[in-house]
C-alpha cells in the first residue's frame, strides 16, 4: 500500500491558514481571524515499499517567522489505516496521532487535542499536486471549520 507516494517528490505549496497565535487557546478567535498567504516547500521521501512516507515542510510565515516540521505518515497493513505524526523545528514531537484511511482518492484523518476533534484531509490527488486541509470542530464533528489550506504543486 503506497497511498503516500504522491507526497513523494519536491514541491511548491501556496498556503491559506487563518492568522492567529493559537487554534488550541481559542478557537473562537480562529473563526473570527482573517487569512493569511504564504509559500513553502515540501520535500518527501517514501521507505518501506511506501508502507512509510516523511515529508519536510518549510515556510516563512507573514511577519518573517520561519517554520519547519516533519510529517511520518506511517501505514499498518493489518487495519489499512494510516497514522500521522509531526515533529517541528523548537518544539516537541507531537506523538499524538492523526488516524485514518484513504477511500476513493480522499484521505482523511482525525485525532482529539484539547477538547478541539480535528480534521485531515487530502485530496485532489495527482501526479503533478494535492490539496491538504486542516479543520477542527468545537461540537464533536457536527460542524467543521477549515484553518489552513496547502495546494501543493510539484517542482518540474
Amino acid at each position: 500500500m503506497a497511498e503516500f507516494d504522491f507526497l513523494v517528490g519536491v514541491f511548491d505549496v501556496r498556503n491559506r491558514r487563518k492568522a492567529v497565535a493559537s487554534l488550541i487557546a481559542d478557537p473562537a478567535a480562529t473563526l473570527a481571524a482573517g487569512w493569511e498567504e504564504f509559500p513553502a516547500v515540501n520535500t518527501g521521501t517514501a521507505f518501506l515499499g511506501g508502507q512509510v512516507v516523511v515529508d519536510e515542510y518549510a515556510a516563512v510565515l507573514p511577519g518573517g517567522r520561519e517554520v519547519a516540521f516533519v510529517d511520518v505518515h506511517a501505514h499498518d497493513p493489518g487495519t489499512g489505516r494510516w497514522s500521522n505524526a509531526i515533529h517541528a523545528r523548537g518544539h516537541s514531537p507531537d506523538w499524538s496521532l492523526h488516524v485514518g484511511r484513504f477511500e476513493d482518492g480522499v484521505g482523511t484523518f482525525y485525532r482529539e487535542l484539547d477538547g478541539l476533534r480535528m480534521r485531515h484531509t487530502w485530496d485532489r490527488v495527482t501526479a503533478a499536486s494535492a490539496r491538504f486541509r486542516q479543520a477542527f470542530s468545537t461540537d464533536g464533528g457536527a460542524t467543521w471549520h477549515d484553518n489552513w489550506i496547502m495546494e501543493l504543486s510539484r517542482r518540474a
